[in-house]
């Protein structure tokens, strides 16, 4: 017997009483289309007060912190590092985007000097721990789902004036808050998304599903839909029907972990200012929201251990 809910076409054998669920990446592609229409239809009223569920002024009250953090898996902090040190990062956004666009232009796969390495997709590093490990600061321009999508890595490398947000992450009280009597975090790889007229991008998905936290802080405002924000499902790290029902539905897709089944009400586009704060399980349901033409974004990561 077959039937439908929605794009999702589903099929149940009732001889073997298996239950066999035919998926497709088109299925997955037009369920997340249809969040992304949901969301563009709330009014800038409700999507703010989706941000202000989670948000604090400081980092200084840990167990409330820690509370949100274990019952969402997201924190926001506005506010969290002063404009005036946000717009002083003006010159190196500025000189990775054209170097960037050097690159690009010269149609080639990958370049290399003393201080960085540019590769489209995985030309020659391929996987999170080579990226992150390298000696020099990797400029990859991502393919696939997230075509067009710029990572930097270690950016600190080549550029050190940048430190100050390694310090700001370092000295805001963010270690106490992620760790315990049983498990103690270090500050890791330092990164900048630079993310321009990316209008399709990877719906949404978990990292992995075993705990995995992250820090962002955004370098320019993004205050609107149409600038591409991060979006996260709230309370999806925790075990849950969706959870449990994603996992089993996407097992044989290429990547395992896209996850277009989700409660929209917990849906939480991070609608906030430049200087802003990010804590984030990346073990929760997540994605790039779509940027319309024109729109950037440009944010720090912290990857935290």
């Amino acid at each position: 017997m077959k039937f439908s809910v929605g794009p999702l076409s589903l099929s149940i054998n009732r001889k073997s009483q298996n239950y066999n669920a035919s998926v497709s990446m088109e299925d997955v592609r037009a369920i997340n289309n249809d969040h992304v229409n949901y969301l563009k239809g709330l009014s800038s009223t409700e999507l703010k007060s989706r941000v202000q569920a989670v948000s604090f002024e400081d980092l200084y009250n840990c167990d409330l912190v820690r509370s949100c953090l274990t019952e969402n898996g997201i924190v926001i902090v506005p506010e969290f590092i002063d404009t005036d040190i946000v717009v002083s990062f003006g010159k190196v956004i500025s000189d990775l985007r054209q170097i960037t666009n050097e690159f690009l232009r010269a149609n080639i796969r990958v370049d290399e000097n003393e201080h960085m390495l540019l590769q489209i997709g995985a030309e020659k590093l391929s996987g999170y721990q080579e990226l992150s490990s390298y000696k020099k600061t990797v400029v990859q321009v991502r393919e696939g789902q997230d075509q067009g999508m710029i990572d930097i890595f270690n950016v600190d490398i080549a550029f050190p004036e940048v430190n100050i947000l390694r310090k700001a992450y370092e000295d805001s009280g963010l270690k106490e808050i992620l760790s315990s009597p049983d498990l103690s975090v270090g500050f890791k790889n330092l990164n900048f998304y630079l993310n321009s007229n990316v209008t399709s991008t990877r719906g949404f998905h978990a990292d992995s599903y075993t705990p995995q936290l992250k820090a962002f802080v955004y370098l320019t405002d993004c205050l609107s839909l149409d600038d591409g924000p991060y979006t996260y499902v709230k309370g999806s790290q925790k075990d849950n029907p969706y959870r449990r029902l994603n996992r089993e539905m996407c097992t044989n897709l290429p990547n395992k972990t896209e996850a277009p089944l989700l409660n929209r009400g917990d849906i939480l586009p991070v609608l906030a200012s430049r200087g802003s704060l990010v804590i984030s399980d990346q073990s929760g349901f997540h994605r790039g929201f779509p940027q319309e033409e024109g729109h950037e974004r440009v944010i720090s990561v912290m990857n935290i251990k």
